[in-house]
C-alpha cells in the first residue's frame, strides 16, 4: 500500500474523516496559492537521518509569504536558523508540537517579530545571493591548480 493509503486508513481508523482531507497531487501554483490562505506552517517531518541534515525549501515557501513556520529542530534547518528566528519544536514529539502551536496562537507579537527575524535569513539566500555563491565556487573549482599527467 501507498503512503497516502496508510494516511487515509488511519484517518478512517481514528474517525477523522470529518478533519482531515486529502486534495490529490497539486501542482506548484496550486501549492502557493494554498499556503496564502494559511495562518501557520508546519513542517512536521519525523527524526531521520535524512531529515537529521535536510533542510526542507517549504520554510523559505512559508517565510517568502510572510507565514509564521514550526520546524523540527534538526541540524540541517538549523544551520540557517537559531532560536530568534524560528519556531522550533522537538523532532518526535507531539506533546512538543502542541506547545509550540498554542504559544504562536497566544504570542502573535513575538510570532511576527521571529517571522521577520527569519525572512531576512531568507532574504540572504534568495536564487540571485545563492547564484553568485554558486558561480564563485563553480569558477573555483574549474580554474584550480591543474594536476600534471601521469
Amino acid at each position: 500500500t501507498s503512503y497516502v493509503q496508510r494516511v487515509e486508513a488511519q484517518v478512517q481508523m481514528l474517525g477523522l474523516q470529518n478533519r482531515v482531507y486529502y486534495h490529490g497531487r497539486k501542482s506548484l501554483a496550486e501549492i502557493a496559492a494554498a499556503i496564502t490562505n494559511v495562518d501557520l506552517g508546519v513542517i512536521p517531518n519525523r527524526q531521520t537521518p535524512f531529515t537529521e541534515i535536510n533542510f526542507p525549501t517549504r520554510i523559505f515557501e512559508y517565510l517568502a509569504l510572510n507565514k509564521p513556520v514550526i520546524v523540527p529542530r534538526t541540524r540541517g534547518i538549523c544551520d540557517y536558523f537559531d532560536e530568534t528566528q524560528m519556531l522550533f519544536f522537538k523532532p518526535d514529539d507531539v506533546t512538543d508540537l502542541a506547545r509550540v502551536i498554542q504559544w504562536v496562537w497566544e504570542h502573535p507579537q513575538e510570532t511576527a517579530e521571529i517571522v521577520r527575524r527569519g525572512r531576512e535569513v531568507y532574504m540572504q539566500h534568495l536564487w540571485t545571493e545563492e547564484k553568485s555563491r554558486f558561480l564563485t565556487l563553480a569558477e573555483g573549482l574549474f580554474t584550480g591548480p591543474i594536476a600534471p599527467n601521469a
